[in-house]
This record gives structure tokens, C-alpha cells and sequence, in this order.
């Protein structure tokens, strides 16, 4: 866990500036077991602090006085990966250079608890003559390097940028920082010149020795030197790049290929100088650390502290212009492949001929000041006197209040390091907005990637696969017939973990064969049959088809070569002892996917048998209703006679039947499969289908005041619209029908249901109609009420109504009646048959 002392600097800072003066005017608790862990310590030294209430560790600062006098100078408690508490042993404000003992005070945010006071001797620093010019130096020559490698014109960065290119101003920014002396601040000329780093005057030369001591301990020169041999190593031979050479400055994305791409994206990723998890990071947060403790100490020591800031700022500005501006992430990826669609004969090898990709930049902005961070702005504060903080107003609303201008009246604002001139032109650019420089992102491309270097290929489903040449070209070809899905992404591990990826369908249609004619397989004949034989290709682009019968004579009929559809005429063997035999057809083409290994043969065979299976009930017409039993038998001709029995309704499902053939029909009407197939041969069957209805009792019944009848013939047909039901005394005639009913859609019950309906008739308006013959009746009925039930194809009603009917002598009367029936769809579904 890394320290947590930077997160509440500026807290500390402007609570510091707002303490009375003298310390022992305050109350004071003992805290006895606080223990510093050293009693000396050179500037920016890590002092671990022992007996920290673990309810206060996280609330806890520490003020450093000298002879009872505050020096304006706090820090908070840290902790380090351990988990100990410790603080940062600061710049001696009084005595810089040659040190000296502090006195620390811990307390809290709220002051309610304020310890006995400590002591700690600060060490002196090594000597370290020139240092700060040396750092200087190796700034100007990494700021170089980088400007070198990117082609950027130095006379450039020193003009009046008027014509500067966006990825160019970042440099003219840091130029100007170490160089520019007709700027309001440069760092070079600052530290060459007698001008001083505030307007009030200041002991200078110690202020250049402790900065130089404090660049030496952290071995800033080191650093510097370190990171131009990298980029040096990196990136090759800098100006001398014939590549990067020809680009100009006009021409932002010109000449990018994918090798700048995954070089520029490697520098947008770089962290290095950002993440404290790594080296680098490691060292400039306790760069700034120092920087920043180094600043909270007013004066001279505190603008050695700022010096300290500026040299820290422009190293990690000069990794962050090169590396911002770079391109960044992937926009847009475009692949194209030959073609997409193939039959097997001309499925080669298909070549991917397309792959640009598309990447951007960020937009990069800098704040309104150098000291972006809370901690940079800390070294500022710290300098100045803070207005008193009203009374009863919470410290965090305080400073919210107060933040913005505090930055505007004491940040080192960014428009120091520029000219008047320089930040019109600018700002006319469109470089410089409300006193903040911005460069927008902007996107590269179409951009080459076609090779297998850069991208690869993941066919989802296993259809194709895909062949990387030597040359870097990519082809794909199939390893199966079907439908694939193409996944082209760019390689991450070459684009700093970056990808992007599309997707294409690919399709291999098979080759379809088979036989056309006859429809049945096994082909049942009598021996010394003339057949004739249908064999249909599809999906090909030749009749490469090779027929062969191990029996009779094979003769090709006409259409050969002139169609799919391949003719050809067997005359079988009259010997029954070369029965049964298989007849093959067989595609024979090699060209493109039919001639690799991973083809499959396409045939298709016909069995030509003499055997035959007839299957047969003696009660095939007989009503056959839910929990009957009947038996099925099978006449075999042929040497095998063993058999296996199987059932199904329409929708495949498996029913039970005997090896003997007894079936018990089950409890769903329906239609229902009975197949026997040779056991020695599954291919050899017959199947006969039957009817199992919800009952077998059909009856009728009807009755008027005149006249009554009762049979048990009742039958129905089924329509789209409706459903017919005869009602018959005979089988004599089935359209010799006693009486007739049509009963529509909208009157019919679901299965299972029953349905209770009634309603009015005339002639215009006639649906249930009900017509009798050989018995009285009349129109309609005029009115009717009528009880339906239906289930498992059973139709079972009681209709009550009134018919219309006449007298002998044509006068009209109304006749009620009823009339009760169950019935069977079809009329051989009956007992009475």
C-alpha cells in the first residue's frame, strides 16, 4: 500500500498557514507511546513513528517548529506497504543548507489532541556543485532526443509557433520552459542570471546549493542520462530514421505504417512515469515527495522546492508529450477476403487481400498551471499567508470556496513559460482557450496491417482454418462444409495489449447426391425387373459421377452429361440368391476442397431387394377405441422371416406393441404407425396406419310430438370452416342419411371441452342448420339451444329447438323437438358397422 501523504497535502498546508504562532499556548494530551523510530534523518527521509492509535492514523498531521516557533512547514501520517506509520523528514526551513534540530508536534485535523513534543535532527546533504546545471543540460538534450526522432524543427519551438503543428506544441511548451528568456519565466536563464524566482529578493546562492544537494540524493542527472540511452535503445537511430525522416509536419499521419502504429502505441501506454507501481513511478513519486516537502518551508527553501517542482515537471512533461500525442487506440478495422461463398470444387485456398486499420490520439490538455497537483500547488501555498477560515465553516466547504483562487493568485500559471506573441498565434490556432492548452485527438488510416505479423484469424465454428505464408500473407481454406464465421482481430501483444476485431461469414456449400428415383429405399422388385434409376447432384460444378451395381446390368440412360439429374437403367438378376444388393453412386471430383484430405466420399446407395413385408390386421375397418387391444400381422416373402414390431403416433412418439403384434391403443385419440422391419435387415419394412377414436358407441336419438327415432349410426367429417354429422338407421347407403347438422367453428368446444350455445335462425341468417329426411321436421331450427362436447375426437351433444314445419295443407306451424347423439369421425368408426 503506498503512501497516503500526498491525498491531503494542500489540507495540511492551509490549515498550517492559519495556526497561531506559539505552540505552547495550546492544551496539550500525552501521547507517551509515540515513538520516533530515529533521532536524525537528511531532508525527505522516510521516519517511521511507533504507538499510533490505530482510530487516529488516519487523521493525524504533524507540524515541525523551530525554537517554539511554527515554521509553517506540515505533513501528514503515511503508511507504507507494511502498514507502518511514518512521516517525511523535511528541509530544515531555518537552516537549509548545514541542518539542525525540529521540534514535531503531532495532532489531529480538529487539534483536540496534540502530543508531547519530539525532536529530530536534520542531516546536511552531500555538496553537490553544478549539479542543477548538469540536470539542466541532460533536460535539454532529452527534450532533444525526443524532438530529434520526431523530426521537429528546434528554430521552430523558439519562433513565434505561428504555423506549429498539434503533436508540436507540447515541445514548444517544454522549450520554452528551460529556454525562452523573452518569456515572463525560463528555467536555464533563471538559474544563469541574477533574476530571482519572486519579485522580493532572495539569498540565491542557497537556494541553487540546496537544490542542487536535493537533485544529487535522488540521482536526477542518473535518470535522465538512463532514459535517453532507453529511448536510444527503443527506438533506433533517432534523426538518422530514413522513415521518420520523411515526414513532414504538414502531413500528421502521412507515412504511418504498422510498424509506427505499434510504436506510437507503445508510447501512449507507457505509464511508466505515472504508475508508482513500477520503477520509475516509484522514483518520481518520491521525487515529489521531496519537491513537495521541500516547498511546504517558506523562502528560500521553499523556492528550492519549486525549482525542485519545475525540473520534476518538465521530465515527466517530456515522456507525456511524446507519448500523449501518439496514436493511441484502434477506431475503425476493414478486412476484405477474395470471396466468401464457395461449392467444394472450387474451394482452394482463399486469400485475405484487404486489412487497414484506423487509430486516434487523445485530446491532451494542460491545466492553467505548471503545478497541476494538489502537491505542486502545495509548495506554492505553503509560501503565503492564508486568510483566516470563518468561523464555524467546515474546512472541506472552505477550501472549495477558496481553491479556484488561490490557483489563480498563486499558480505558476503555464502562460509564464509563453511570449504575448506566442500565445495569440496560438490561441489563433486554436492551440491555446480560456488560458489552457489543448491538442484534440485526431485519427490515422486507412492504415496497412495485412500481415499475419500484425493480425490473426480465428474461424468460430471450425469450417476453415487459416494457413499463415511465409511472406505474411494469410489464406483460408476449408476443412468441412457449412457456414463459418470469420473472427480477424489485430495481434494485442504487438499494440501494447491493444485488439480490434470484425467478423465474416464464409461458406462452403456441400455437394448434395442422392437418388431421385426410385423413392423407395429398399426398392422392393420382382427378380428380372427392368428399374430405372434417378441419381440428382447438386451444388457442383461437373458430373464427375461414377454408378456401379455388383448385381444384374447398369446401363446410363440419356442426360449424362447434359443435367443434374444422371439416368440410368438396371436389369436385375433373375437368380433370388443374389438379392438383396446395393446399387452406388459416387462423386468423383478432385479439383480445390474434393481433392484434400479432408473431403468426405459423397455417395448414395439403393438397396434393390426381392424381399417384402406386408403388414395386416383382420380388423382393419373395425371402430377401434382408447384401451382396445388389437392384433397386427406380417406376411414376409423371402428366406427371413423374423420381424420386429414398432408403434408411433404422428409426432414419432414411441407406444409400446408385443413382439407378437399386440398393440392396446392408447389413451389419445389419434393416428397411430404400426411398422415390422426384417431383423436382419432394418432397411426391409412395411407400416400401416390406424385410427384409435375416444369411443366406439355411436348412438342418436330424436323426438318430437309427432314422432321419435333411435339408432346407434353417428358420424361426422371435419372441414375448415365446420363440422357435417349424419345420422343413419343402416349401412345400406351412407348418403341415405336419416337426418343432417352442420355445426360451425364458433359453435365447436376445444378438445376436452364442452361448449353451451343458443341463438336464433332465418333464413338470411341460417348457421347451425338441421335438416331431416324420411322423418317429420321443418326449417331451420328458428331457435335452438345446444350442450357440445368433444373429446378425444368423441362429438357428444343435446340440441333443443323449434323447427318451422307445415301442415299437409302448407300451413306453418312450430315444431319443438330434441335430438341427442355421440358420435365418430368416420363412418366406419362405429360398433354398428
Amino acid at each position: 500500500m503506498r503512501s497516503t501523504i500526498l491525498s491531503t497535502l494542500l489540507v495540511l498546508t492551509l490549515l498550517a498557514c492559519s495556526k497561531e504562532e506559539n505552540h505552547s499556548e495550546q492544551q496539550k494530551i500525552e501521547c507517551n507511546q509515540l515513538v520516533l523510530n530515529q533521532g536524525t534523518a537528511y531532508p525527505s527521509e522516510k521516519v517511521f513513528i511507533e504507538g499510533i492509535d490505530e482510530k487516529q492514523e488516519d487523521n493525524l498531521i504533524v507540524e515541525f517548529w523551530y525554537n517554539d516557533t511554527f515554521t509553517e512547514v506540515s505533513t501528514s501520517v503515511g503508511l507504507d506497504e507494511s502498514g507502518k506509520s511514518f512521516i517525511i523528514a523535511p528541509v530544515h526551513p531555518q537552516h537549509p543548507i548545514e541542518g539542525g534540530e525540529l521540534q514535531v508536534i503531532v495532532k489531529n485535523l480538529s487539534d483536540e489532541l496534540i502530543c508531547n513534543t519530539k525532536s529530530i535532527t536534520i542531516l546536511e546533504l552531500p555538496e553537490a556543485d553544478g549539479y542543477t546545471d548538469k540536470v539542466t543540460l541532460g533536460l535539454k538534450q532529452l527534450l532533444k532526443q525526443r524532438t530529434d526522432y520526431l523530426n521537429i524543427d528546434e528554430a521552430l519551438l523558439s519562433g513565434d509557433l505561428a504555423n506549429i503543428e498539434p503533436t508540436d506544441v507540447p515541445f514548444a511548451m517544454l522549450y520554452n520552459l528551460l529556454h525562452n528568456e523573452d518569456a515572463e519565466f525560463a528555467l536555464i536563464p533563471f538559474l544563469n542570471n541574477d533574476k530571482n524566482w519572486t519579485g522580493e529578493s532572495q539569498d540565491k546562492a542557497t537556494i541553487i546549493d540546496l537544490t542542487n544537494r536535493l537533485l544529487k540524493k535522488y540521482e536526477v542527472l542518473g535518470h535522465v542520462n538512463l532514459t535517453m540511452s532507453n529511448f536510444t535503445g527503443k527506438q533506433g537511430n533517432n534523426t538518422k530514421d530514413e522513415k521518420n525522416s520523411e515526414k513532414k509536419n504538414s502531413e500528421r499521419c502521412k507515412g504511418v505504417d504498422a510498424e509506427d502504429l505499434a510504436s506510437q502505441m507503445k508510447s501512449a501506454a507507457n505509464t511508466e512515469y505515472s504508475d508508482p507501481k513500477n520503477p520509475t513511478g516509484e522514483y518520481f513519486k518520491d521525487l515529489s515527495d521531496l519537491a513537495t516537502i521541500t516547498g511546504l518551508a517558506p523562502g528560500r527553501v521553499g523556492t528550492a522546492g519549486d525549482i525542485l517542482s519545475t525540473i520534476v515537471f518538465a521530465i515527466q512533461k517530456i515522456e507525456e508529450a511524446y507519448s500523449k500525442t501518439r496514436l493511441s487506440h484502434f477506431t475503425r478495422f476493414e478486412v476484405n477476403i477474395t470471396k466468401t461463398k464457395f461449392l467444394e470444387e472450387v474451394a482452394c485456398p482463399i486469400p485475405m487481400d484487404k486489412a487497414h486499420v484506423y487509430a486516434a490520439s487523445n485530446d491532451w490538455f494542460m491545466p492553467k498551471t505548471i503545478y497541476e497537483s494538489a502537491l505542486q500547488l502545495a509548495s506554492i501555498l505553503s509560501t503565503r499567508k492564508i486568510k483566516q477560515k470563518e468561523e464555524g465553516t467546515p474546512w472541506k466547504e472552505y477550501l472549495e470556496k477558496h481553491l479556484n483562487e488561490y490557483i489563480e493568485e498563486f499558480g505558476f500559471k503555464l502562460s509564464r513559460v509563453f511570449t504575448i506573441k506566442q500565445l495569440k498565434n496560438l490561441a489563433d490556432q486554436g492551440f491555446w482557450e480560456n488560458d489552457q492548452l489543448k491538442i484534440e485527438a485526431i485519427e490515422c488510416g486507412p492504415i496497412d496491417v495485412l500481415n499475419h505479423k500484425y493480425i490473426k484469424a480465428n474461424p468460430l465454428n471450425n469450417i476453415f482454418e487459416a494457413d499463415y505464408k511465409i511472406d505474411g500473407g494469410i489464406e483460408f481454406y476449408p476443412v468441412n462444409t457449412g457456414k463459418d464465421v470469420l473472427e480477424i482481430s489485430l495481434r494485442p501483444e504487438y499494440f501494447s495489449q491493444q485488439t480490434i476485431s470484425v467478423t465474416t461469414d464464409i461458406e462452403l456449400t456441400p455437394v448434395e447426391l442422392k437418388w431421385a428415383k426410385p423413392t423407395t429405399n429398399p426398392h422392393i422388385i420382382k427378380p428380372g425387373d427392368i428399374v430405372s434409376l434417378d441419381a440428382h447432384l447438386k451444388n457442383t460444378i461437373n458430373l464427375d459421377l461414377v454408378v456401379n451395381s455388383p448385381e444384374g446390368f447398369l446401363q446410363a440412360g440419356e442426360g449424362v452429361s447434359l443435367d443434374t439429374i444422371q439416368k440410368f437403367t438396371l436389369q436385375t438378376p433373375t437368380d433370388p440368391s443374389k438379392y438383396p444388393f446395393t446399387v452406388t453412386a459416387e462423386f468423383k471430383s478432385t479439383q480445390c476442397f474434393r481433392g484434400t484430405q479432408y473431403a468426405n466420399p459423397i455417395t448414395a446407395e439403393i438397396i434393390i431387394n426381392d424381399s417384402q413385408i406386408t403388414v395386416y390386421t383382420d380388423d382393419l375397418f373395425g371402430c377401434f377405441q382408447v384401451g382396445d387391444e388389437k392384433d397386427f400381422n406380417v406376411i414376409v416373402e423371402g428366406e427371413d422371416k423374423e420381424v420386429k414390431w414398432s408403434a408411433q403416433n404422428e409426432s414419432g412418439q414411441n407406444f409400446a406393441i408385443s413382439q407378437e403384434g399386440i398393440f392396446t391403443a392408447p389413451n389419445e385419440a389419434g393416428k397411430y404407425i404400426i411398422k415390422a422391419e426384417l431383423q436382419s435387415n432394418p432397411e426391409i419394412f412395411d407400416t400401416l396406419e390406424i385410427e384409435v377414436v375416444g369411443a366406439c358407441s355411436c348412438y342418436w336419438s330424436y323426438s318430437t310430438n309427432e314422432a321419435s327415432a333411435s339408432y346407434d349410426i353417428a358420424w361426422y367429417t371435419v372441414s375448415d370452416t365446420g363440422m357435417d354429422i349424419r345420422l343413419h338407421n343402416d349401412f345400406d347407403n351412407i348418403l341415405d342419411e336419416e337426418i343432417w347438422i352442420y355445426i360451425p367453428n364458433e359453435f365447436l368446444p376445444g378438445e376436452g371441452e364442452t361448449k353451451v350455445t343458443s341463438g336464433t335462425q332465418t333464413p338470411q341468417t341460417l348457421k347451425m342448420p338441421i335438416q331431416c329426411f324420411n322423418i317429420k321436421g321443418g326449417f331451420g331450427p328458428t331457435s335452438f339451444n345446444a350442450t357440445i362436447k368433444w373429446k378425444n375426437q368423441y362429438l357428444e351433444a343435446n340440441i333443443t329447438g323449434v323447427f318451422l314445419s307445415e301442415t299437409d295443407e302448407g300451413e306453418e306451424y312450430d315444431l319443438p323437438f330434441t335430438l341427442i347423439f355421440g358420435a365418430n369421425e368416420g363412418i366406419l368408426n362405429c360398433d354398428g358397422n
